[in-house]
């Protein structure tokens, strides 16, 4: 929103007059109205021991740094805890 910005179309309004309409559309369905889009997810309920919350600790780092915004990492621990339950179970 700079003034020396070349796409801006004839300079630009310091004090709109319209902000309180900012991004509604009347044709448009209000947002999240009416919508499917919750997600519930099931906590599954395991006492671990303290080894294997050292062994979590010791293989993943949560504040290594990462490309994808954590997913990753996100991953990367829920695989490690996944195979942990995988072997319990067997």
């Amino acid at each position: 929103m700079n003034a020396e910005n070349l796409l801006a179309y004839k300079g630009l309004d310091d004090t709109p007059d319209d902000l309180q309409f900012y991004g509604y559309d009347p044709n448009d369905p209000p947002p999240f109205k009416d919508s499917d889009n919750n997600v519930v997810v099931s906590p599954i309920y395991h006492n671990e021991t303290t080894a294997e919350i050292l062994i979590i600790l010791q293989t993943v780092d949560p504040l290594r740094s990462s490309t994808e915004m954590g997913i990753d990492v996100y991953l990367a621990a829920l695989g490690l805890v996944e195979n942990m339950l995988r072997e319990q179970m067997e």
